[in-house]
């Protein structure tokens, strides 16, 4: 799932960061963008 929403977001975002809070909740990811001004 959040692959599927990564790849949206990567042509106008570079991902800094991926975090995956797991002992909270696995159906959590905390990622740090950084927007790509065109």
């Amino acid at each position: 799932v959040f692959a599927k929403v990564i790849k949206k977001l990567e042509p106008h975002f570079e991902i800094l960061e991926q975090i995956k809070l797991e002992p909270f909740a696995k159906d959590h990811l905390f990622v740090v963008l950084k927007f790509k001004g065109e």
